[in-house]
């Protein structure tokens, strides 16, 4: 906004001063009409100029303003539904309340020490609700737990193969 304000500032200085020299012209025509009229056709072209850079700037800083409001409503609808998500997914799987938890922290990706600590249990403790967890929602590791999830938002069938992935673990060739 200072920004503004400093442009905003000089097009008045610059406005006044080509109005001002408007008002003289009788005065200045003795050093020449062609050179007296060029030099306020360019002090009038650069005013409007740098009142078409505020009015764009102001413009775009209401733009982004707007999107950022946009894009807080939409994070926070997000994160409103993930865990709604959540919530229906551990309920369809069964998880108990301890195993919510634990579920709950290894999508914030907490490690199982890190879990064991925060909830005060052993890490043997953590291990088997963790694979329980695993065998209750049908995968193996973690990067399939949080994928789960992942592919909720973007939208991918579980099961379904990405179109561009390559899941062999192996580099693929173009076709010649």
């Amino acid at each position: 906004m200072l920004f503004i304000g400093a442009l905003s500032l000089a097009f008045v200085a610059l406005s006044v001063d080509v109005i001002d020299d408007i008002l003289d012209f009788s005065e200045e025509l003795e050093f020449g009409v062609v050179s007296t009229v060029l030099g306020l056709t360019w002090q009038m072209i650069a005013a409007c100029g740098l009142g078409l850079a505020i009015a764009i700037i102001y413009r775009d800083k209401q733009r982004r303003a707007l999107q950022d409001a946009r894009s807080a409503q939409t994070l926070a609808l997000m994160r409103g539904e993930l865990h709604a998500v959540m919530q229906n997914r551990f309920a369809d799987w069964g998880l108990t309340s301890a195993e919510k938890d634990v579920a709950h922290l290894i999508l914030k990706g907490m490690t199982g020490a890190e879990i064991s600590q925060a909830r005060a249990t052993a890490p043997g403790t953590v291990r088997a609700q963790s694979s329980a967890i695993f065998r209750k929602a049908g995968v193996t590791a973690r990067a399939e737990f949080l994928a789960l999830f992942l592919d909720e938002f973007l939208g991918v069938e579980p099961g379904r193969k990405v179109p561009g992935a390559d899941t062999s673990g192996t580099a693929s060739s173009p076709a010649s």
